[in-house]
């Protein structure tokens, strides 16, 4: 009777544990459904702050000169999911745009580049990004908000372009699969 007692008992601790795996597995599985864990539109903001002083003195406002002339660190304009997941490092707008948001006036800008990165995160859970930088125009709305210039010297002709990225971040190396999505 004991002894088939003991056996019910471990049977039961069994049927415990494998559900309890099934449980756990089912979970990663999930979690390695999603194609990406978040994704992210990285440009200007209306609060430049320089990426590099470069050789020039800049002075401390923005004029139109000054913004064509610099870089700039880019940061999250959207982003989904709103809230970034607390495992992911704050940090990776750089990653996205690492030389810079940088504006250009003249011609036309140059062909978008797609790229991609891998980052890790303080926990040691890795992140595998794909990035899409390209230029987009600026509308003068938004140069007016930005530099501190009360007239720029622009005619209805000129547009300015400024540096913008789509990025993916994913749990799982993905990166060819994503690469296709955004180029």
């Amino acid at each position: 009777q004991r002894d088939r007692d003991q056996d019910r008992e471990t049977e039961i601790e069994r049927e415990e544990q494998f559900c309890n795996w099934r449980k756990d597995m089912g979970e990663r599985m999930r979690e390695r459904e999603k194609l990406a864990e978040s994704f992210m539109v990285v440009g200007p903001t209306l609060n430049l702050k320089l990426l590099k002083q470069t050789q020039q003195k800049v002075s401390q406002c923005i004029t139109l000169s000054n913004l064509l002339s610099n870089q700039y660190a880019g940061e999250a304009v959207a982003q989904y999911p709103t809230a970034l997941p607390p495992d992911i490092p704050g940090s990776i707008a750089m990653f996205t745009i690492p030389k810079g948001v940088s504006f250009r006036c003249k011609g036309k800008p140059n062909r978008e580049k797609c790229f991609s990165f891998a980052v890790t995160s303080r926990s040691g859970m890795t992140f595998y990004g794909t990035s899409l930088v390209f230029y987009r125009r600026v509308s003068k709305k938004m140069l007016a908000r930005v530099t501190d210039d009360n007239y720029l010297p622009l005619d209805d002709q000129t547009e300015i372009f400024a540096t913008y990225s789509l990025c993916f971040l994913s749990r799982t190396p993905v990166m060819s699969t994503l690469r296709r999505v955004l180029c």
